[in-house]
């Protein structure tokens, strides 16, 4: 099949609103304009998915004459934007149905050339009318959810007796798949004998043609007449894809807060790792007042215990007392000693200093926990140092 190029780069698909799923229904295929195949497709089948459409092409759902009612109203006195309200109003009050189930849409309509008019500016001279067309909200909501399963989203829905070009005078006749309807200057009927006969009469009715039909469809693909999707039946655009250049700046702020971390990270570590530097050195003070050879804290340790081992009793007694909160120092790394002295009375006294009163509060349970009589007094130096001076006895 083929037809004359209406427009040069739409393509895309045209098919017909669905009443109820399972049903057969035409569509037609559209390249850069002209209609290239029209397919038989059984929705619910097998093999009830309509072809792939690319992102840049356009979908046509028409509705079936039976499904709509066009009406037509001179636009008088009033401007357009009230024309087209008032027209869309009285098309709701004039359908079948509570106001709040009707679906209506008013637009302004190409002036209507007039049989017997010379020129084209007789034609211009013609009276503007405003084109409404109103539809069950329940039934286009129906149509474009079976669609929806097929794999179809409509960008435009349109009325079929407006995908024809209207005749200058009598009527015309238009068969689309396994319906038909009749179509005037300012009418469009179901092809029911009766009422068409009960409308117009004798008058006679001109049969197109597939050809015709065809390229009227694809001028009305590429310039609608209105559109029955607004409003909440509008289609949802879907939101494009991240760009080259939006990846490009992502990784810049995913690089540049990867580095940021890891600074933080690094200052942080120096912060700790200098603290800790400066409590060990107190530390090594305190044990060089015992033992006064002592070099660093690990091997001061060792020396502080056999210096008091050496003492004797009282050695002996406070030996057990340095070895635990030594353990205890090496079990909370967030504690760390700041003096430690004993004066023979079998009391150990020392002070512990960390950057939250947590670690101080873990340490104090471990000794508790070990059996030992701990006695604290919570204090804080001027650099903000949570610290505790610490009295602890043998078991």
């Amino acid at each position: 099949m083929t037809g004359k190029t209406i427009h040069p780069i739409l393509s895309g698909l045209i098919t017909i609103l669905p009443s109820h799923s399972g049903e057969n229904i035409l569509y037609w295929q559209v390249q850069d304009g002209v209609i290239t195949a029209c397919e038989d497709l059984q929705l619910g089948g097998t093999n009830s998915l309509f072809p792939p459409t690319g992102p840049d092409n356009r979908v046509l759902a028409l509705v079936r004459t039976t499904d709509t009612v066009l009406g037509w109203s001179a636009v008088g006195d009033l401007s357009r934007r009230q024309a087209e309200t008032a027209a869309r109003i009285a098309a709701v009050q004039k359908s079948l149905g509570p106001p709040a189930d009707i679906h209506a849409v008013a637009v302004l309509a190409p002036n209507l050339p007039t049989a017997g008019a010379d020129t084209a500016a007789d034609n211009n001279a013609n009276a503007e009318y405003i084109l409404t067309a109103s539809i069950s909200a329940a039934v286009l909501q129906s149509g474009l959810d079976i669609l929806a399963a097929a794999g179809c989203d409509p960008d435009i829905v349109l009325p079929a007796g407006l995908a024809m070009t209207p005749p200058l005078e009598g009527y015309l006749r238009a068969q689309i798949g396994a319906y038909a309807f009749v179509r005037g200057s300012q009418l469009v009927l179901p092809d029911e004998p009766s009422l068409v006969a009960a409308i117009i009469g004798d008058t006679p009715v001109a049969e197109l043609s597939t050809a015709q039909i065809e390229n009227d469809l694809a001028t009305a693909f590429a310039a609608p007449a209105m559109n029955l999707r607004t409003g909440t039946f509008a289609k949802r655009r879907a939101r494009g894809g991240i760009t080259a250049a939006q990846w490009k700046i992502l990784a810049m702020i995913l690089s540049a807060g990867l580095i940021a971390s890891l600074l933080l990270a690094l200052l942080t570590w120096v912060k700790y790792d200098r603290a800790i530097a400066r409590e060990d050195a107190k530390t090594l003070s305190a044990i060089q007042k015992i033992v006064p050879a002592a070099t660093n804290v690990t091997d001061g340790q060792k020396s502080l215990n056999d210096a008091l081992a050496r003492r004797g009793d009282s050695g002996a007694q406070v030996t057990p007392l340095t070895a635990s909160v030594y353990s205890v120092v090496q079990q909370v790394p967030a504690v760390t000693l700041r003096d430690i002295r004993y004066n023979g009375d079998g009391i150990l006294a020392f002070t512990l200093a960390s950057s939250n009163v947590d670690g101080i509060n873990q340490a104090l349970l471990i000794m508790q926990q070990q059996g030992y009589k701990v006695t604290a007094t919570p204090r804080q130096d001027a650099s903000g140092t949570a610290m505790a001076d610490i009295s602890m006895r043998t078991r």
